[in-house]
């Protein structure tokens, strides 16, 4: 029996948000895969490309996909590169090159078997259809914020700015804040159970 419709809500919201959520299975997979993603691309560009989460997946707001059969998982794939040494045409040639060569090499059945080009990001495509990675390139933005990076735009002239670090650190810290709140507040003033 619930003690109010707090209660209820709160129950059915849990409810749908663990039915909407990725399955663990699936997490760990998709991390695995990202990093291998990243393993790849560190060791064919010798080094030059770090590979981490951004978007949804960063942010652990990763929600089953309505109208479509994949989990969108976004990466960016930094250079160690300045705007001097690189343009944004030839930063995305470099990654489609080593991304197509990762395809190319098909190590195993977990590998992705396509590549495709879209307009900021290449995207790798795997046979078993749970999900698809978005990589972007990237290189530091000298002129931003600590982690901020400078991305490619295919229809753009100018190098756009992100930066999903400093975006998830500002996301989680008023959520961290507010579930700190909640967790004293219902220390302070538990409730009552009825019993039926």
């Amino acid at each position: 029996m619930f003690d109010t419709r707090n209660d209820l809500l709160d129950r059915l919201l849990t409810g749908i948000t663990t039915e909407l959520d990725i399955p663990p299975d699936l997490y760990r997979i998709a991390v695995d895969r990202y990093e291998e993603v990243g393993r790849w691309l560190a060791y064919r560009g010798k080094g030059a490309w770090d590979v981490s989460s951004q978007g949804s997946f960063r942010l652990g707001t990763v929600v089953r996909p309505i109208g479509r059969d994949d989990y969108d998982i976004d990466l960016v794939a930094r250079a160690e590169l300045t705007k001097d040494q690189t343009t944004q045409r030839k930063l995305k040639e470099m990654a489609g090159r080593d991304l197509r060569a990762l395809v190319a090499a098909k190590r195993d059945d977990d590998s992705p078997n396509d590549c495709e080009e879209g307009r900021r990001c290449w995207t790798l495509l795997f046979s078993d259809e749970q999900f698809h990675m978005d990589v972007l390139p990237a290189i530091p933005d000298p002129d931003g914020a600590d982690a901020a990076l400078l991305i490619t735009a295919r229809d753009l002239l100018r190098w756009q700015h992100t930066n999903p670090v400093g975006y998830a650190a500002w996301f989680h810290t008023p959520a961290q804040a507010e579930f700190r709140s909640r967790r004293a507040s219902q220390a302070a003033h538990p409730r009552k159970r009825v019993r039926s």
